[in-house]
């Protein structure tokens, strides 16, 4: 028979992998604030979840969370728990697992979920079409007026019918119909935004490959151009034929 001092003695220094413990040492520790804490948990099942959640709502501290999940683990389920629990959450794959969730895979669910409230709340909020046509306009006109305009090249970011037109015109979109069309407020990259305004007939399909065809081409030739150690966006307008023109036309149906 082992004697119990010697049991209550050895378990306090007992850490199980991947469980719940404190973050007390490391490089990570020393750059926290003096009320700051890292806390680790290895939780995965809806119970585990459930018992975690008790335990953070006794500390009355603003909490974030870092997630990571295999994809086994029922993640949709297992974060349903957190709701309430989290100011934020911010996603991140597990390195050199092939079966991780990715970051963007998470952050779909989490969003879903009604996390990252602020976001939700903001891109949500019913809207005047009037008047957000009219402030993002204002701000685009002000943002031309700042460019230095070449009539022998064009600015891929910054001129009329570029990458920020289309940028623009996107978030005009996702601000004004997230409230109605939840999808729009996920953060999942203009193509897929793009061809989201257009399943929910938002825009038309020969302006959803308008803005597509234009989008990838701009993204690729800032590719080249920083390949090359250009520090500007610009290239020869001639090898942008007419496509800046009809960009920017789509750009001024909606918005103008």
């Amino acid at each position: 028979e082992i004697n119990k001092k010697i049991i209550k003695k050895t378990i306090t220094k007992i850490n199980f992998e991947g469980r719940f413990q404190y973050l007390n040492k490391g490089k990570n520790k020393k750059k926290l604030k003096k009320d700051e804490k890292i806390m680790l948990d290895g939780a995965h099942a809806e119970t585990d979840a459930k018992n975690l959640v008790n335990y953070l709502k006794s500390i009355m501290v603003t909490k974030y969370g870092i997630w990571a999940m295999m994809k086994n683990k029922e993640p949709d389920i297992f974060i349903k728990q957190f709701k309430d629990t989290f100011k934020k959450i911010i996603t991140v794959s597990i390195e050199n697992e092939q079966g991780s969730m990715s970051a963007k895979e998470l952050s779909f669910i989490a969003l879903k979920n009604k996390f990252n409230k602020i976001r939700h709340k903001v891109l949500t909020k019913p809207r005047n079409i009037k008047e957000l046509k009219h402030e993002i306009f204002k701000m685009r006109q002000k943002m031309y007026s700042q460019n230095n305009f070449k009539a022998d090249s064009f600015d891929l970011k910054n001129d009329k019918g570029g990458l920020i037109d289309i940028e623009f015109l996107v978030q005009f979109f996702v601000l004004m119909y997230s409230n109605k069309h939840e999808n729009l407020f996920l953060n999942i990259g203009n193509l897929a935004l793009i061809k989201a305004l257009e399943n929910y007939q938002l825009i038309k399909s020969d302006e959803s490959m308008l803005l597509t065809k234009a989008y990838l081409l701009y993204r690729q030739e800032i590719h080249k151009l920083a390949l090359n150690n250009q520090t500007n966006s610009s290239v020869d307008s001639e090898l942008m034929e007419n496509l800046p023109h009809k960009v920017h036309q789509c750009f001024l149906f909606y918005l103008s």
